[in-house]
């Protein structure tokens, strides 16, 4: 990334279609909660500003890609939420988007799929220029670089789970699921095993390399939206359209947290810390849950459509929504709520970076 200069110095970018960002102070319950609002753009060719399926930030924190139904891919400011570039390769929504980091100072790589079944690699340069990986016959829905940055796995409207080789460009497994729908798809931090959640509720992991089915649970009652190893890699944390949030013990099944956290269905999660994260939904709303304590401590408002995507950037929260906008979450100044009216909010809500490269 200290390679790449999405703006060179003196040159300036001339598009129609810069986003407008706006900084607010929302109220989520009696926490407040700053936020910065980048409200997207049309296309000079579109008639609509897009909904937001996609998000990624970059290894360093400072850049954000987002895409969705009108076949582009912005980069933005991760700071300012300033628009660099707009690239478009694909011919149909863009349902996943996820960075790989490279040694030696390159920079790193955006993978992007979605429905038209292209998978493409985009190498930062000045413009962003891709290249196909594969073409498949189905709409892909979830995708995950592993944290040794060699493989990846896609989900999608099909009965296989894909295991991609990146340094030998070849598909190393093709793993069966349960049901053709997979919506998400997640590498362990130690990248041996790789998780699925399916349409029926079922959540099924694999060995990544040899391909052995491991364990295969019956977790949801409704789709599972959205996935995610522990640190330690020995428990699995699941949201679905059952508006329920579970943690198990992927070995044994053993259920270690489960809790109705969404008024509405579940279509995102992403983990802060071990033990708090965050989750997001069609009521537009984002909760902040604490495991440890079983308590929702924070709700952040400020989206008018359903929150389709989160991701983590830095010590801030990355948020895509329906409503064609994007909203980056300062933690540091979120509070936790209070027990009992009358008691200040102190407490913030604590990030582990180190989420971002497992």
């Amino acid at each position: 990334v200290a390679q790449w200069d999405p703006l060179p110095s003196g040159e300036m970018q001339s598009h129609s279609n810069l986003p407008a960002v706006v900084a607010s102070e929302k109220l989520g319950g009696s926490a407040a909660a700053a936020s910065l609002e980048i409200q997207l753009k049309a296309l000079d060719t579109a008639t609509s500003a897009p909904v937001v399926t996609a998000l990624a930030a970059s290894p360093d924190g400072k850049y954000l890609a987002v895409a969705g139904d009108d076949h582009a891919i912005r980069i933005l400011d991760a700071a300012s939420g300033e628009e660099l570039q707009v690239v478009i390769g694909h011919s149909d929504w863009i349902r996943c988007l996820a960075f790989r980091d490279q040694a030696g100072g390159q920079p790193p790589l955006l993978y992007s799929a979605g429905d038209d079944g292209l998978l493409l690699e985009w190498t930062f340069v000045q413009p962003l220029q891709s290249r196909e990986v594969i073409r498949l016959p189905f709409v892909v829905r979830s995708l995950d670089v592993s944290a040794d940055q060699q493989l990846i796995a896609i989900g999608g409207f099909s009965t296989d789970v894909l295991v991609w080789d990146i340094a030998g460009e070849l598909l190393l497994q093709r793993l069966r699921c349960p049901s053709g729908d997979i919506q998400a798809v997640a590498f362990s931090g130690d990248s041996q095993q790789v998780a699925c959640g399916g349409r029926g509720g079922e959540v099924t992991v694999w060995d990544a390399r040899s391909g052995q089915q491991l364990v295969a649970h019956a977790v949801h009652r409704r789709r599972v939206r959205s996935i995610c190893f522990s640190a330690d890699g020995a428990q699995l944390t699941s949201v679905g359209e059952d508006r329920r949030l579970v943690r198990m013990d992927w070995r044994t099944g053993q259920i270690r947290a489960e809790r109705e956290l969404g008024r509405t269905k579940l279509q995102a999660l992403c983990m802060l810390a071990d033990n708090t994260l965050a989750t997001a939904g069609a009521d537009n709303r984002i909760g902040l849950y604490d495991l440890a304590s079983d308590r929702v401590v924070s709700e952040l408002e400020g989206h008018w459509g359903t929150v389709a995507v989160l991701v983590p950037c830095g010590k801030k929260l990355v948020s895509g929504s329906f409503h064609t906008t994007v909203r980056i979450w300062d933690l540091d100044k979120v509070g936790r709520q209070p027990d009992s009216v009358g008691l200040p909010v102190t407490t913030p809500v604590q990030m582990d970076t180190n989420w971002q490269i497992r």
